[in-house]
């Protein structure tokens, strides 16, 4: 853009399908400095998860990344095709995730590194457990366009229906390469419930 003294704007040709970031340069009398953290846009809303991050916590990056899966799932927004990457690691819950946004992937198994770099569910595996043996791991309520995909959820323990997952009125949902084990419910589906669900897909 070269050098800018006052309120600017400029169009900036990208491509179709990606993904970048973008931030600025400013300088005065006293020093100069980047403007940080440099801020995404493109064709998916990318935000970050990684349970021992310290930076600013705002889901940009691996290094202001969230540090708990459902600050990310918040930050989704049904308007936008969404991207949650979730680090390798170990994720204990109190209680129940929610995942209330249309179009959203969220996808575990994550080196950290990169934007959004490698994954590999084998290679880096992403639990998600319970920590007090007292709630389901995930409910999906009336989205659609909904990719769960790379996480291995375990210990979920429900007192209705759905251990590990409940998905109710949703349209469009699959689960890909996840692993499903040690989960309970004292209702229906100690894995998974659905309910007046269309489009539900099992992907290895």
């Amino acid at each position: 853009l070269g050098t800018q003294s006052s309120t600017f704007s400029t169009d900036v040709p990208v491509a179709a399908g990606e993904n970048y970031f973008y931030t600025c340069y400013a300088t005065n009398s006293v020093g100069a400095s980047w403007a940080v953290p440099a801020l995404p846009y493109g064709a998916q809303r990318i935000r970050y998860v990684d349970a021992g991050a310290s930076g600013g916590n705002t889901g940009y990056s691996w290094t202001d990344a969230f540090t708990t899966l459902q600050a990310a799932l918040d930050d989704c927004l049904g308007s936008k095709t969404n991207l949650v990457c979730v680090k390798g690691g170990t994720y204990g819950l109190s209680g129940a995730l929610a995942l209330n946004a249309s179009h959203v992937t969220l996808r575990g198994g994550y080196q950290g590194a990169g934007a959004p770099g490698a994954f590999d569910a084998t290679q880096w595996p992403t639990v998600v457990t319970n920590l007090g043996n007292v709630t389901r791991l995930l409910t999906v309520g009336a989205v659609s366009d909904g990719r769960i995909e790379g996480l291995t959820l375990t210990g979920g323990n429900s007192g209705g229906n759905g251990g590990a997952i409940a998905i109710d009125g949703a349209s469009g949902i699959t689960l890909a390469g996840c692993i499903l084990r040690g989960n309970r419910a004292a209702g229906n589906g100690g894995a998974v419930y659905a309910n007046n669900v269309s489009g539900l897909a099992v992907e290895s």
